[in-house]
């Protein structure tokens, strides 16, 4: 019998075999010496055919998933406080007695809060996933109540027309935003997020092939992307590297975005930037899964949002009715 500390805060699970079967779970414990009184005591019950399931409060499987999975990933922090708000609708109540009318009334509070479908969908997958594990990882469940996501629109995609982005640079330079002025066409220029812009270090830029190397992203997938000779022209002769944090960065650019009367415009905003890279290669024929590569996209479906703006193969099919 085994038992070896796992997460960020060292749990101890417990890995035997019993009748052909590999038992591997976490043992609740944070010190060897209990987690192995536990196991032996397990697997005694196991034998005699004594175990019972343990009863966990969605609090306590929140702890849990958050020190065995979340606590390693970049958006580990941000599900933590969406499930904790969970709990706070909820009322705690322990994982067996969740059931459909829970998630209904969860969705209304989400609702009435002003949360659009895609927001409550976060909230509803990270409950699903604190619920999926305790059924097929810890086994503590039996069953599962059925969590129906919400349909979400695809929507209209913000990008930036060339005027707007004259006019951005324009305003960026009257106002003094010369670090502004930089980092809005590095971004337009090469589709990287906010956060990839400002991590970027200068190990990362090989002036030699032209690409920079993004190590640190939402997907935890690194990524090269080429550079225009605009990226270049910044990198080497601009601002960069950046002194200033996203929040102000994003200030300047709301005061920017007022000046040039967008203010009502909600995505009038830094990420558009990277819409706009994504829009423009597409309608000049590049192919998705290139676009994909470009942007780090995980899922190709999330890219396939913007192949609906290149019409070149409808062209092609109607010109054959004209031949």
């Amino acid at each position: 019998m085994q038992v070896y500390p796992r997460g960020h805060k060292a749990v101890y699970y417990m890995n035997f075999v019993h009748q052909g079967k590999r038992i591997c779970r976490s043992t609740g414990k944070y010190t060897k010496k209990e987690a192995l009184a536990y196991a032996v005591e397990y697997r005694h019950q196991l034998e005699s055919g004594s175990v019972e399931k343990p009863q966990l409060t969605l609090a306590q499987a929140l702890e849990r998933v958050y020190s065995e999975r979340w606590c390693r990933i970049r958006d580990g922090k941000n599900q933590y406080q969406r499930v904790a708000r969970v709990i706070a609708i909820l009322g705690n109540p322990e994982l067996r007695q969740i059931t459909s009318s829970d998630l209904e009334r969860l969705r209304g509070a989400l609702f009435n809060s002003g949360n659009k479908p895609a927001t409550v969908n976060r909230y509803l997958a990270n409950l699903k996933t604190i619920l999926n594990t305790a059924k097929n990882e810890w086994e503590l469940l039996d069953k599962l109540p059925k969590i129906r996501m919400e349909k979400v629109a695809p929507g209209r995609i913000r990008e930036f027309t060339e005027q707007e982005e004259k006019s951005i640079l324009q305003k960026c330079l009257c106002n003094g935003y010369v670090e502004l002025h930089d980092l809005f066409l590095l971004l337009i220029n090469t589709g990287l997020r906010l956060s990839e812009a400002l991590n970027l270090q200068k190990g990362d830029i090989d002036f030699d092939h032209n690409y920079i190397r993004i190590w640190q992203n939402k997907t935890d997938r690194p990524r090269s992307v080429p550079l225009t000779a605009t990226a270049r022209q910044v990198l080497l002769f601009g601002a960069y590297p950046f002194g200033l944090t996203k929040n102000l960065f994003e200030k300047q650019f709301y005061r920017v975005r007022v000046a040039l009367g967008m203010k009502d415009d909600q995505s009038f905003v830094l990420h558009t930037c990277r819409h706009t890279f994504a829009s423009r290669l597409v309608k000049k024929g590049v192919h998705i899964r290139a676009v994909q590569e470009l942007l780090g996209h995980s899922n190709i479906t999330t890219t396939e949002r913007y192949s609906h703006l290149s019409s070149t193969h409808l062209e092609k099919v109607i010109k054959l009715l004209e031949g």
